[in-house]
């Protein structure tokens, strides 16, 4: 048995130098030094995006402009100025402005008059 373990150890034959090794080439990970974010494709590719992006964009401005969010509702029927119009004034108004109904309930929860008319 120790016999055959001296054969199989006699039959490895290590290199005996490491200048034999020698490299082909890179890895293809290691040949990209260049993060993929400042590559010339990647930058290219996110200028046409928003490009694309800013020419859809005005189409979509004006009804972003007609909405009026809750917070914003909500300032507007707590203000000292309107204080005396009541609650139904204050809804007509606001459906005047094109305000959906959610965004008026959402903001009668928080209104200090207490007469509410949904």
């Amino acid at each position: 048995m120790l016999a055959q373990l001296f054969v199989a150890a006699a039959a490895f034959h290590a290199p005996t130098s490491v200048a034999s090794i020698s490299r082909v080439g890179q890895p293809a990970m290691m040949a990209k030094t260049v993060p993929f974010w400042e590559r010339a494709d990647w930058i290219e590719k996110q200028a046409a995006a928003a490009a694309a992006s800013a020419a859809a964009a005005p189409a979509a401005a004006p009804a972003a402009t007609a909405s009026m969010s809750v917070p914003e509702a909500c300032t507007f029927l707590a203000d000292p100025s309107v204080a005396s119009v009541s609650f139904a004034e204050k809804k007509t108004f606001l459906e005047s402005k094109g305000v959906s109904a959610f965004v008026i309930a959402e903001a009668a929860c928080t209104a200090p008059d207490t007469t509410l008319v949904l």
